[in-house]
């Protein structure tokens, strides 16, 4: 138990005591206050799993009790309760304001301010590595494309630190747009720098205009990856490729390569990676990949889901030949039943049955395999829709952002595409 939780359970065991609540209702409560919150500015933020006992449904004894500890101990004067993030493809915030008037809040990262409303629209503060890492990039004279800006977590960065010369911003969340516009008045960009294009992200994103393209969506950006390459110039660019990915270090000493009959590679221009294709080129086969390094006895074991991307409403548009227009046979879900299926077929699942000098190698070796062979395949047969050029596709870049439970990482892969001609 932290000093700070103790803190809280006094104060508000002294209060609960005054309001003529007894020893075992005092013992009841206190057991369901927050053991752990977030602080913005002097909004609270505590988990679902806190005053979740019926006492608790009076606004007064919150204010009363458990507003006052808090404002005692760290100034706060709202509380907000968060639950996960709705499972559906805006990935809007379940958070419910218990007192207080509104939900906004601003907070200063890295010297850029945010200001958002907590009950409409996300902020993911893991995130700040990758953030610290874009404001370290050179984009000066550069066009960029932030795919699933949002409030502009990555777009502010582009612009501010990196030196972008001009940023499309795309987003299909209202309350999101609201706030990026608002952001970009508090951190003095000039309007001529940006432009924020409201809608599906497939459906409004600019083509031909970009020398590097930003998809921040997790637990996969894949429905985006089309519209990415899409949006690059013809001279090519860099892709910041973000997903989760699943690792498992099971490490022994074997080398083998199996791969299902069923499956056929389909090659990269230069020869840089396989991707697997099903017959159609729009199916990926549950796939079970036994690969060993070179020179080592690393064996690493991929598995994929089955998905039809003819059938899934969130994949890359069908492109009728001879039509530029994207078509959506199913029309854009935004049911939790398609994100969950997203989550589901999206992120892979990898195992290490090699000989590994350490986790962290052992982990990074996975995710470097599966970003050459499955990302890298599939951003070059995509590519293919630009027409009849050939593409070289590579590789530049493998970043954590963070980690989650059960051994997922949110990664971010550098990809590089250069039309063969170039």
């Amino acid at each position: 138990m932290s000093t700070e939780y103790r803190r809280i359970v006094e104060l508000v065991s002294l209060t609960l005591k005054d309001l003529g609540f007894i020893g075992a209702d005092i013992d009841r409560l206190t057991n369901d206050l927050p053991n752990y919150w977030e602080q913005h500015g002097d909004l609270l933020v505590i988990p679902s799993t806190s005053l979740t006992l019926p006492q608790w449904e009076s606004v007064d004894l919150i204010k009363t009790a458990v507003l006052k500890a808090f404002y005692n101990c760290y100034g706060c004067l709202r509380i907000a309760k968060q639950t996960s993030v709705s499972k559906n493809v805006l990935r809007t915030p379940n958070v419910v304001l218990l007192v207080g008037d509104t939900g906004t809040i601003t907070r200063r990262e890295n010297n850029i301010t945010y200001a958002y409303d907590v009950t409409k629209c996300m902020f993911a503060k893991g995130n700040i590595t990758e953030k610290l890492r874009i404001a370290k990039f050179n984009c000066i004279g550069e066009t960029v494309v932030d795919l699933y800006a949002g409030i502009g977590y990555f777009s502010l960065p582009y612009l501010i630190h990196a030196g972008a010369n001009f940023l499309h911003c795309c987003e299909w969340n209202d309350d999101a747009v609201v706030a990026l516009r608002n952001n970009m008045k508090l951190n003095h960009v000039d309007e001529s720098r940006f432009a924020i294009h409201r809608g599906d992200n497939r459906l409004v994103c600019p083509r031909d205009v970009a020398d590097r393209v930003n998809l921040g969506l997790i637990p996969s950006s894949r429905p985006g990856w089309l519209t990415a390459c899409l949006a690059l110039r013809p001279t090519g660019g860099v892709l910041h490729v973000h997903h989760n990915v699943t690792t498992m270090s099971r490490c022994k000493s074997t080398m083998r390569r199996n791969i299902a009959d069923s499956m056929s590679t389909q090659s990269v221009a230069g020869g840089e990676a396989t991707t697997p294709l099903g017959t159609d080129n729009r199916t990926i086969q549950p796939i079970v990949l036994d690969i060993a390094d070179s020179g080592s006895t690393t064996t690493q074991r991929i598995s994929t889901a089955t998905m039809s991307l003819s059938d899934d409403p969130l994949a890359p548009p069908l492109v009728d030949g001879g039509d530029t227009t994207p078509h959506y046979p199913h029309g854009l879900d935004t049911t939790p039943d398609s994100a969950n299926r997203c989550d589901h077929l999206y992120t892979p699942r990898l195992e290490c049955h090699g000989s590994c000098d350490s986790p962290n190698l052992c982990r990074r070796r996975l995710w470097e395999f599966w970003g050459k062979t499955f990302i890298v395949g599939d951003i070059g047969k995509l590519l293919e829709y630009r027409g009849s050029i050939k593409w070289q596709v590579r590789l530049i870049g493998v970043n954590k952002v963070k980690s989650y439970a059960a051994h997922t990482y949110h990664i971010v892969y550098d990809i590089n595409c250069c039309p063969m001609s170039i």
